[in-house]
């Protein structure tokens, strides 16, 4: 039997993949106790999704797969909270759920990425289904950026491929519990295929005049969602700016040739080296959130905020409470991939 590891379990709505980088506001004390044992570990824990039940408060169901996530940065807020940049690293599968005093803990065994027969051809095909679903969202927004160009290793492929798919978190979780990279990878291309068929059916209904706001007004408080943004905007740029700066110290040293003469073994090498592309991939993903922000801000100086840019339709208020930069409805068919896609590869 694979050995057990007691683990800090992080309960979320929404499914990580190995591979894929996860944001996260720590306010909850139970978290913050969390986050600082964590911290001064080996700076990892579980996450799973929420199968009924809030993120807060506890009482939740959660499903019985998750995956581990590494601290890569984080920042503790004037408040006691946390700001956190995560990575997926590895799935695990919940062996015993233990009491949640402090805070949730599990007891987890990992469980093995299991190669399949023609894995290549499998990752062609989600490939080519996830390049058919962006063809479709460029046409309804030619801002759409080309497709980003994916790992290829099959195994890797099919985590970033489900973790840009526009799939809810109940098809995610069944991405992340396929028994097998091909059947992963299969999936995603079913899932795909079904995206795509309702895109076109919903590209033939949607109206598309210019400037994609339709002149409908949604009821919100202007002034409150702009201290949000605004407070979003400066924890964001701290974090920036602290990865520019240790990104600067290292980038002086280098130039100044100011090495150590100490030899160093090729895998701590390639451990740094790792650990810098990480960090360069985070550093991107700050900055794209920073210029969503900033885009909202904007919209709110517009007069469109709050307006799905897709359907023309208001947002729904509880979307805008759980995501203050949104462009767009939950259910709007381009949503995810305007955000993932847009976030990840954003032309300058």
């Amino acid at each position: 039997m694979p050995d057990l590891t007691t683990m800090p379990m992080f309960p979320l709505g929404t499914v990580l993949f190995p591979h894929a980088l996860l944001p996260l506001h720590v306010f909850e004390p139970r978290y913050r106790l969390m986050t600082q044992r964590v911290l001064r570990g080996d700076r990892e824990f579980g996450v799973v999704l929420i199968e009924r039940g809030s993120e807060v408060g506890g009482g939740d169901t959660r499903f019985g797969v998750g995956t581990v996530a590494r601290i890569v940065q984080a920042q503790e807020l004037p408040d006691g909270g946390y700001a956190l940049a995560t990575v997926g690293m590895r799935r695990i599968e919940i062996n015993r759920w233990l009491p949640d005093d402090p805070f949730p803990r599990a007891e987890v065994v990992e469980l093995e990425d299991r190669p399949s027969d023609s894995d290549d051809a499998h990752r062609a095909r989600a490939v080519s289904a996830f390049a058919a679903v962006c063809d479709l969202h460029r046409r309804i927004d030619p801002r759409l950026p080309e497709m980003p160009e994916f790992d290829g290793a099959p195994a890797q492929a099919a985590y970033e491929l489900a973790a840009l798919a526009p799939i809810g978190p109940l098809d995610a979780q069944q991405v992340l519990e396929a028994a097998t990279t091909g059947e992963r990878l299969d999936l995603l291309t079913d899932l795909l295929d079904d995206h795509a068929r309702m895109l076109r059916a919903a590209t033939e209904l949607i109206p598309r005049p210019a400037g994609y706001a339709f002149g409908m007004t949604q009821n919100f408080d202007d002034d409150a969602a702009r201290r949000r943004l605004q407070s979003d905007q400066e924890r964001v740029q701290g974090l920036i700016n602290d990865m520019r700066s240790e990104g600067l110290d290292d980038e002086e040293a280098d130039q100044s040739g100011d090495l150590s003469h100490t030899p160093v073994h090729q895998g701590d090498q390639g451990s740094e080296l790792f650990e810098r592309e990480k960090d360069i991939a985070i550093l991107e993903q700050l900055e794209n959130e920073l210029a969503e922000i900033e885009a909202a801000l904007q919209r709110l100086d517009d007069g469109t905020y709050g307006i799905d840019e897709v359907t023309g339709e208001p947002i729904a208020p509880e979307r805008l409470d759980a995501l203050p930069s949104a462009r767009t409805n939950v259910d709007t068919p381009a949503h995810r991939l305007h955000e993932l896609i847009d976030r990840i590869d954003r032309p300058n």
